[in-house]
């Protein structure tokens, strides 16, 4: 699921970068993968078909207790 500031001022979803598609490249629905993002953080998630690609959907955690 994407974070609420994964939205454009518009409120339209913004597509995700093209290190996620990457990250997914020769792998099934499901798999685990990863990659590292603009901020140079590790993003691991698994692989989920959108718009007939995959494409990686980070892990998120939730905020702290």
């Amino acid at each position: 699921m994407l974070r609420p500031d994964h939205k454009k001022a518009n409120g339209k979803r913004r597509s995700p970068p093209p290190e996620a598609y990457d990250a997914c490249e020769g792998k099934s629905a499901g798999d685990e993968a990863q990659f590292e993002d603009r901020r140079g953080e590790t993003l691991t998630g698994s692989c989920e078909e959108d718009n007939g690609k995959l494409v990686l959907r980070p892990q998120r955690s939730g905020p702290p207790a």
